[in-house]
């Protein structure tokens, strides 16, 4: 180790008697014994057995607050910190405000994604009352459970890394809804203080979790668990809700009525009718037979007649006239170019629209067959409904029919199956065999099968045989050979043939109001991961209202109908299911899902498919039906194996169902089911079993067009059905110890209701955060275990290095941190009340994060001796943690101690960093409820500045600063600094044995006078001093230097009252500059010690202007100086 020697030194080794290397190496081996970096995490070195040399070693740095402030600087995204920009214009949304919301309440809940950061939430309002956090969730589990007029909502969210000691559950809020604003009985919530893992029923809040619908099993169970059947027993598993965005309506309508009579009754109560003027052309010939084939590619074209004129020839009166117009007029607008309608079963898209308005003349619509399928169950032709009242024999339905029973007849030869009755008695075919043969039987057997009588006599046609005990007979006999069992599509004719011949007439209208071309919208859905169990939420709102029916009619007062016949009735809106795994085939569900309602009002019904033990991706359609027996028709798969069709009613209430399908895959849903035969009322087609409806209707009419029953639907509104949720569930064996540890959660059931739509956000009010362990300002210790929570940033400085789970602790040494210092800046914090009460989320490295949040409390980011800590920024008195305005001035450097040409003096250039500045500050608070929280703000200057001299500045420090003294304080210290640093200093010394540290108040004394605050400009008019940059010069007595082209420099003082010299009258023109001479022995605050291989330390100082009696002009926070605008 070789270095130059200060003088002091070369009388020191004079007085010992000992070498300049004797003492160079005896200061060697002090620096190795005292460093306590060595062996920590903080050691430079490269290896401990190697002696590396170093060239520049950090003895300290301080990251002060001053260098936060100076511009232009790097930025730091991921903190926010202290802004410099003049505007908050697409700044982006930091994690701290994230998962601490001020503005919106309708944040968007986010899927906690592998890989995500855990938020770390600190905060104590039994120390900062106006503290508290409210913190986002990130949700880890959910699902949707339908309970008929509301939805039932489940939700499991991570709530933050380590253990939360307390909530206020008043306080949170799920959306924009505070949760005191719902219903007590409609909501449970699940939360265990100081603890972390899976949660159990005995944690709900209010001791409340025996009415929770979900609950199971014991107190001690978890409620986040699956379901997997209609058993109300669970199994571990992962289970999210979604909510799709796209293809999640589906339904039926906008019907168009085609070729079909208007009803209007006259004055005398007669009833009259008139062609609705709606009519289609098309290539395949629907004309004479209902259920036609439809074909891809066909096509149609429908016209709807113009509303400008009255057909002709049609005797009408002007009331029904104008009936057939007005509805003309508003079904046309069904069409558009997107469009997409069914007719019967098959499915065709508007190619083109020609005409604007009926009112303009005929309007034309083309459609091409986009999906096959057949035609409605009536012929076109048929335009009235007492069409459908004719002799069965008329029926299109009818012809088939029958020509099956008779094909079928003729290939079976038994004597008993002639007729189709025998068949569906018998749904099989046989042949019969001639045979030339005997029997015999034994004389057991004879007695048995009545071969003869008791008395033994031989009936006729046997002879006995004695001799071998037998009773034989020879004869020619016949058997029915099994050709095969009769098809669904056999058996469903059969069926059609025997139903219409024992009705006789018909006497139904069933059919004709399915006589439209119906707009439809399909839904779809595919799983986002392999799932055991899929549960799908529909919302539906499914009702006919029925008016205009009354008990008679005009003045002849013809009959009508009953008076309750109007008002709300049932409908039954049908639609089928396919589904298929892993892009395999498409597969129907064998049946026609039903919701029967009849209510205006928003229903919720579920389907749950089960894949059992095994996890699929699954796909799903949904297809709404218009005339069930042509997409019966269409679909033979939609039939059972005996060739019904099977409904499924999907209730609000009720039991559970099981569909069994495929592979040990199921379908579960409330509700019954009833096949097709079944209805009470001998229904011919396979039409929805259950049709309660008033005379001349049916729960499944798409239209009416008779003045006595006039119809408002629930499919006027747009399709009947939206996929309002999907979740998806994976069954996974969890071992419960390890099952979120370290994790604090909170659960979350709730009905929703008109009071509670939005499932997006769920917030909760931390009161009291994560237990840390809190420094003991007395002691200056710290217990071995977290005691409690805080929120002063030294405690949870010390968190953040400690834990080695969501800190740096697996990373970090303690003995690399100065915690008796973090004892002692945790007194100044408490006693000046400073806090830091919010989340820490962001990514980011430890070092950044803390040299831009210690600011916000007044501290600075040290790193000292080998050692890293906080201190505060301003003078302060150790022993209370006062904030003071005297400074302890620990060395003095003048040229004996400074090396020879190390000495370097900067100024600041001038622009924002010297300007004085109009500082606004933003701080969080809540709103006037005490819920919410909002960002406030408020400004603070220095009362004699000129705002117009001064830059606008805004300073963000609402992400940890809760209280106004705390922002206005701050806002102060910005001010002094941008008053009064101007410059810093770096020179060279040597170390002694009182070494200065980063932080430290040092005098400096180069032997110079220097003028502090110093102007530029020119002499005006009456001694008037212009500054076109500085501004306005503060009234007082200053130093002056004068110069003029062609003279020399004066060098004078004078006194200036509001920017006016009066003894400068006689100098207008000249340049001047002018200050206030100030001694030389300066005040400077160290903010780095280094030492380089030779020994030499150099320091770099930031001047820190102080009063005559050391009073620390920055620290000066009086009111007086000051003016805060709120």
């Amino acid at each position: 180790m070789t270095r130059k020697l200060l003088p002091y030194e070369h009388d020191l080794i004079n007085a010992l008697g000992v070498t300049k290397e004797d003492y160079l190496e005896f200061l060697a081996v002090q620096a190795e014994y005292t460093d306590i970096k060595k062996g920590t995490v903080l050691d430079i070195r490269n290896d401990p057995a190697t002696v590396v040399a170093v060239v520049l070693a950090v003895v300290g740095v301080v990251f002060q607050v001053v260098s936060a402030l100076m511009t232009p600087r790097p930025q730091v995204p991921e903190i926010r910190g202290v802004s410099t920009s003049t505007n908050d214009g697409g700044e982006r949304q930091t994690r701290e405000q994230r998962f601490s919301p001020r503005f919106g309440f309708n944040s968007v809940q986010e899927l906690a994604k592998y890989g995500d950061t855990i938020p770390l939430v600190y905060t104590n309002t039994s120390s900062n009352p106006l503290g508290g956090v409210r913190v986002t969730t990130s949700m880890i589990w959910s699902a949707v459970r339908s309970y008929g007029s509301n939805q039932f909502l489940q939700m499991l969210m991570l709530l933050t890394g380590g253990a939360v000691t307390a909530i206020d559950p008043t306080k949170s809020a799920f959306g924009q809804t505070v949760i005191t604003d719902l219903i007590a009985q409609n909501k449970w919530i699940y939360f265990q203080p100081n603890s972390t893992g899976a949660l159990r029923f005995r944690d709900e809040t209010n001791a409340n979790y025996e009415t929770d619908p979900t609950k199971y099993g014991s107190a001690n169970d978890n409620p986040y668990r699956l379901q997997p059947a209609v058993l109300n027993e669970r199994v571990d598993g992962f289970s999210q809700a979604y909510s799709p965005t796209s293809s999640n309506t589906f339904g039926g309508y906008s019907p168009v009525p085609m070729n079909v009579l208007s009803y209007l009754r006259n004055e005398a109560g007669d009833k009259y009718s008139t062609p609705l003027g709606i009519y289609v052309s098309t290539s395949f010939n629907w004309n004479d037979a209902g259920l036609v084939p439809i074909s891809a590619g066909a096509t149609m074209r429908v016209t709807v007649n113009s509303t400008a004129d009255a057909p002709d020839g049609v005797a009408f009166n002007d009331d029904l006239l104008r009936s057939a117009i007005d509805s003309r007029r508003t079904l046309a607008s069904a069409f558009d170019d997107a469009g997409i309608f069914k007719l019967g079963s098959a499915k065709f898209r508007v190619t083109q629209v020609t005409g604007t308005s009926t009112d303009e003349g005929n309007f034309y619509v083309d459609l091409t067959c986009i999906e096959a399928g057949n035609a409605p169950s009536l012929p076109y032709s048929y335009d009235e409904v007492n069409d459908t009242y004719n002799d069965y024999t008329r029926d299109p339905l009818y012809a088939g029919s029958l020509a099956k029973v008779n094909e079928l007849l003729a290939i079976d030869q038994r004597d008993d199956i002639q007729t189709a009755d025998d068949l569906l008695r018998s749904p099989a075919l046989y042949s019969i065999s001639y045979h030339e043969g005997s029997n015999c039987y034994s004389y057991e057997d004879a007695m048995q099968r009545g071969l003869r009588d008791q008395d033994g006599n031989i009936n006729g046609g046997w002879s006995a045989d004695f001799e071998n005990n037998s009773f034989c007979q020879n004869y020619s006999y016949t058997t029915a050979d099994f050709i095969r069992n009769l098809t669904p599509d056999e058996i469903f004719s059969v069926q059609t043939y025997v139903n219409l011949r024992n009705s006789g007439s018909r006497g139904s209208d069933q059919l004709y109001y399915l006589k439209a071309l119906v707009r439809i919208e399909e839904a779809s859905y595919s799983t986002l991961t392999k799932c055991n169990l899929v549960d799908i939420a529909f919302r539906c709102q499914i009702f006919r209202r029925i008016n205009g029916r009354q008990r008679e009619y005009g003045r002849e007062r013809r009959g009508g109908y009953a008076s309750s016949d109007n008002g709300l009735h049932q409908r039954s809106s049908m639609f089928t299911v396919q589904y298929r795994i892993a892009n395999q085939a498409w597969e129907y569900v064998p049946g026609i899902f039903v919701v029967r309602r009849a209510a205006d009002q928003d229903n919720y019904v579920y389907l749950k498919f089960s894949g059992g033990s095994t996890a699929y991706n699954w796909q799903f359609k949904f297809d709404p039906i218009v005339d069930p027996v042509s997409e019966v028709t269409k679909n033979p798969s939609l039939r059972l194996s005996n060739g019904l069709v099977r409904y499924y009613y999907i209730q609000n209430s009720g039991d559970a169902t099981t569909i069994e399908l495929n592979f040990d895959r199921q379908i579960y849903f409330t509700g019954f089911y009833r096949d097709s035969v079944a209805s009470a009322s001998g229904a011919v087609y396979p039409l929805p079993p259950i049709n309660e409806s008033p005379t001349g209707t049916n729960e499944w009419d798409w239209f009416s067009l008779d003045a006595d029953t006039q119809y408002n639907t629930s499919f006027e509104r747009g399709p009947e059905f939206v996929i309002t949720a999907v979740t998806e569930q994976q069954r996974q064996t969890f071992d419960l110890s390890r099952l979120y540890r370290n994790l604090s959660l909170i659960g979350f059931n709730v009905f929703s209701g008109k009071s509670l739509q939005d499932m997006r956000s769920f917030t909760a009010f931390v009161t009291q955060g994560r237990p840390v362990r809190r420094l003991n300002i007395d002691t200056l210790i710290y217990p071995s275990m977290p005691d409690g929570p805080s929120c002063f940033a030294p405690d949870i400085f010390l968190d953040t290095v400690i834990d080695d789970v969501d800190g740096i602790g697996n990373y970090a040494d303690i003995q690399g941190i100065d915690t008796k210092q973090l004892a002692i800046t945790k007194r100044f914090c408490q006693r000046n009340s400073l806090f830091f009460d919010g989340v820490i989320a962001d990514r980011s490295n430890w070092r950044s994060f803390w040299v831009g949040a210690a600011p916000f409390s007044l501290l600075e980011f040290a790193r000292i001796g080998g050692q890293e800590t906080l201190i505060p920024s301003v003078p302060y008195d150790p022993t209370t943690g006062e904030m003071t305005r005297t400074v302890a001035i620990t060395a003095l450097f003048n040229q004996g101690n400074i090396l020879a040409d190390s000495y370097k003096e900067e100024f600041m250039d001038y622009d924002a960093n010297v300007q004085d500045v109009v500082a606004t500050i933003m701080y969080r608070a809540l709103d006037t409820n005490g819920i919410f929280a909002v960002n406030k703000s408020l400004s603070v200057q220095r009362s004699d500045i000129t705002e117009n001299d001064a830059i606008q500045q805004t300073f963000d420090l609402s992400a940890y600063v809760t209280t106004e003294a705390q922002a206005i304080m701050y806002g102060k210290l910005v001010c002094n600094l941008r008053r009064y640093v101007r410059s810093s200093i770096e020179f060279k010394t040597f170390p002694t044995n009182s070494p200065v540290m980063p932080g430290a108040y040092i005098y400096v004394d180069i032997g110079q006078n220097t003028w502090n605050g110093i102007y530029t400009g020119t002499v005006a008019a009456n001694g008037f001093l212009n500054t076109p940059i500085e501004g306005t010069i503060p009234n007082g007595t200053y130093n002056i230097l004068l110069y003029r082209s062609g003279n020399d420099v004066l060098s004078t003082t004078t006194t200036i009252i509001n920017n006016t010299a009066q003894n400068l009258i006689d100098r207008e023109g000249w340049l001047f500059v002018l200050g206030q001479t100030v001694r030389s022995k300066r005040v400077y605050r160290v903010g780095e010690v280094t030492m380089d291989e030779e020994g030499e330390v150099t320091i770099r100082a930031t001047i820190f202007p102080c009063d005559t009696n050391d009073n620390s002009l920055i620290a000066d926070f009086s009111d007086a100086l000051f003016t805060v605008r709120r």
